[in-house]
């Protein structure tokens, strides 16, 4: 498997106010055949849980409506469990703690290298890996 080419397509949900951060996310999972759909705040991200099952959420943390780590829970109420990865400008034991504990299989410090995103991508395809 190519890592930036991947065999199977993943479902990805990313959650960032920042626009320079969402778009380079946005087009860089894209460009490795993923199928994304992004949101700048809960609120946003909310109306996009409907839309389909995701496999993976990465998710900001501060965002201008409230606190990203709450959509991981309304996530698994909505749907199967999903990826989770968290996003965040801070990377204290306490915060990587904190992600765990709301359920985030990994934290990404921002800022943060893209092929951390290769990463969170092979182990995503990991935990489905007999899905398309």
């Amino acid at each position: 498997m190519d890592e930036h080419f991947p065999s199977r397509r993943l479902q990805i949900l990313v959650v960032e106010d920042h626009a320079d951060i969402r778009g380079v996310l946005d087009r860089y999972l894209n460009r490795m055949g993923h199928r994304v759909a992004v949101a700048c705040d809960l609120q946003d991200a909310r109306t996009n849980l409907e839309k389909c099952r995701w496999d993976v959420l990465i998710c900001d943390r501060n965002l201008p409506d409230g606190h990203g780590w709450d959509l991981l829970r309304e996530m698994a109420e909505a749907q199967a469990p999903v990826y989770a990865v968290a996003m965040s400008a801070a990377a204290t034991k306490q915060d990587e703690a904190d992600a765990s504990a709301a359920g985030f299989a990994q934290h990404l410090r921002k800022p943060f290298d893209l092929r951390e995103l290769d990463k969170v991508v092979r182990e995503a395809l990991l935990r489905h890996p007999e899905e398309s």
